[in-house]
């Protein structure tokens, strides 16, 4: 359950990954931009050797409709050998099915790191100026849940 960071220049982010990167795949439960609080991305990346993803076509634009830096909400990722479903407020949102754009099959059950962070800046803006960025923002995360079968 989290509560996004507002205001332009704030990189949040809730994602997982496994070293070397992007060998065991990383998924981009989302990425989100400060300044556009009604949306943010979902991705996925795999590359058979370090340092280089060959997915394509596998980020996705979720407008959800609701302001996600006014209060939390909750983001979800159920992963699966064939598919990799994704929620917003226990709503499925978009569900990625095992392709050869994706590679699902090949990072499947590899271990993960669960990351939560909030970036500022960077090559995920279009206005990369500084001195437009918000000069204070916060993401709130209330907690994170993370289940094995």
């Amino acid at each position: 359950r989290i509560k996004l960071p507002s205001g332009h220049g704030m990189w949040p982010a809730f994602w997982t990954y496994g070293d070397p990167w992007p060998t065991k795949g990383e998924i981009d439960i989302l990425e989100a931009w400060g300044g556009r609080p009604q949306e943010y991305l979902t991705n996925l990346f795999y590359g058979p050797s370090e340092g280089i993803s060959i997915n394509t076509d596998t980020d996705v634009l979720q407008e959800v409709g609701t302001d996600v830096t006014t209060s939390f909400h909750l983001y979800e990722m159920i992963w699966s050998k064939n598919s990799i479903e994704i929620y917003f407020d226990q709503e499925r949102i978009h569900t990625y099915t095992a392709s050869d754009s994706n590679n699902i099959e090949h990072f499947f059950g590899k271990k993960h790191k669960v990351v939560l962070n909030t970036a500022v800046g960077g090559i995920f803006f279009d206005d990369r100026n500084s001195q437009n960025y918000v000069d204070n923002s916060v993401m709130e995360v209330d907690w994170v849940k993370v289940y094995k079968r």
